[in-house]
């Protein structure tokens, strides 16, 4: 059953909040990641694998954050990280102002996560993430012209 039509990979028994912020911004052309990149994300979808970790962030700021690393985050020792600080923390205050957390079991409020109730919620973070992350990235770019 597809959850949402801007995000049909998502869902129970498809693809977590991460992989799918990940592989929302990489289909759009926001970020310049091969789809194999969307692996690394099967292990941090919300609450760390289901695990009940209420520190967990939700996956969808787990992908978000992934793919603006992606772009100006460093392979070196000493390398400049400012810039992804910067829009890391611009993300998260957007994501929280507008849902009130950035937490897995918080935003959840109670709901399973596997819940169809909870799913549609999570696909609308997972869409707000990749929205806002993709404007990040182009305002950037456009500073740096």
């Amino acid at each position: 059953m597809i959850i949402n039509e801007k995000v049909p990979y998502f869902g129970d028994d498809a693809m977590a909040c991460s992989e799918s912020t990940l592989r929302l911004l990489i289909e759009r052309g926001a970020i310049d990641l091969p789809m194999s990149a969307i692996k690394m994300m099967t292990g941090l979808h919300g609450n760390i694998n289901g695990s009940g970790n209420r520190y967990a962030n939700c996956g969808a700021i787990n992908g978000a954050c992934a793919a603006i690393g992606s772009v100006y985050g460093k392979t070196e020792p000493g390398h400049d990280s400012s810039t992804v600080y910067r829009l890391v923390e611009q993300f998260l205050t957007a994501f929280e102002e507008k849902f009130g957390s950035i937490k897995c079991l918080e935003l959840a409020d109670g709901r399973p996560l596997e819940s169809l109730e909870q799913q549609y919620n999570c696909a609308e973070y997972v869409l707000f993430a990749a929205d806002t992350v993709e404007k990040l990235l182009k305002e950037e770019k456009q500073r740096n012209k």
